[in-house]
């Protein structure tokens, strides 16, 4: 009886009364009241219910139903001049199942972070346990229709507003190491403290630590690092800033590493190659040159040279030229 006595006083109590109905069709499965005023400023909700840290929904317009753009500043923004309004602003708010926007109007000023992730590795149960920070997995997977799938996608605009000086960086990687030295210096040993690592297969090996046959569980992938220019052009494909390399030898400083028989390559109009430059299985240093193709070596680049030539050419065991 008692515990039906406390059942009844629960249901009838106040704090039980002021739950939330269930949300219509249409409306957010999690609705975040705002708090008393420091309410939530000393401490943070410990989730440990699988089913409390797991969203699942459609996406959600939270201002608009079947309208091209929603009243939040996000959408108002894609629907100015600065993002082409033709283009419609629907095109991310109205598709996410969870949006977070900072920085709106009546916010606190001080919002300036949309999500913050941390993740430390003090307790993990053993060795070689895995942390991170944020997992993006996408599935490609229609079976009807081709689709477009970024597992991160991030855009970061400079609008000609207010002072000059501002930034804009669409990523940033860094890393800082307190141990030993990570410099590498040869293309045949992986770093294990690196700013950015681009990888194909995602793992998954026919034999754990040999090499993938391919089509057994995928193929080759494309480039590593594409430069496109999406309307504009980059002022500069790689630039290595002074200081930012410390491996090398005698005073030269490794700022690309690859192993022999890899090439750079020139293409021309037709996709045929215009001429490459490797170093072959042999140790010989190749520089190939399409047919009516010339050698040039020229020194002082962008001036005439006057006088007496000024450039040189030296190679310590000769030239040979295959024609």
């Amino acid at each position: 009886m008692r515990w039906l006595i406390l059942l009844l006083s629960l249901l009838a109590s106040p704090a039980f009364a002021q739950l939330p109905a269930i949300p219509a069709p249409g409306t957010p499965s999690v609705q975040f009241l705002s708090p008393p005023t420091g309410a939530w400023q000393q401490g943070a909700a410990n989730i440990n219910r699988f089913g409390d840290r797991l969203f699942l929904g459609d996406a959600y317009n939270s201002n608009t139903t079947n309208s091209p753009c929603g009243n939040d500043w996000f959408s108002l923004f894609q629907n100015t001049s600065d993002m082409l309004p033709s283009n419609g602003c629907g095109s991310y708010i109205n598709y996410a199942v969870l949006s977070v926007l900072g920085g709106g109007n009546g916010q606190d000023p001080s919002s300036s972070t949309g999500i913050h992730t941390a993740v430390q590795s003090k307790n993990v149960p053993n060795n070689g346990a895995m942390i991170s920070g944020i997992n993006a997995f996408v599935v490609n997977n229609s079976t009807s229709h081709n689709s477009n799938a970024w597992a991160i996608y991030a855009e970061c605009h400079v609008l000609n507003v207010g002072p000059s000086g501002s930034t804009c960086y669409a990523m940033e990687f860094d890393v800082r190491n307190m141990k030993a030295s990570a410099a590498i210096t040869d293309a045949y040993t992986q770093s294990t403290i690196v700013g950015i690592q681009a990888a194909c297969g995602a793992g998954l090996y026919t034999t754990p630590g040999s090499p993938n046959t391919p089509g057994a569980t995928g193929n080759p992938c494309g480039a590593a690092f594409q430069i496109v220019a999406n309307d504009q052009p980059f002022g500069a494909g790689l630039v290595f800033h002074d200081g930012s390399i410390t491996a090398g030898s005698a005073g030269t400083l490794n700022a690309i590493n690859m192993p022999k028989a890899y090439r750079i390559i020139w293409n021309d109009a037709s996709q045929s190659i215009a001429g490459s430059i490797y170093v072959g299985n042999s140790g010989n240093f190749n520089i190939d040159i399409a047919a009516g193709g010339t050698l040039v070596v020229q020194g002082n680049v962008g001036a005439t040279c006057g006088g007496s030539v000024t450039a040189f050419f030296s190679v310590k065991n000769g030239i040979v030229v295959n024609c």
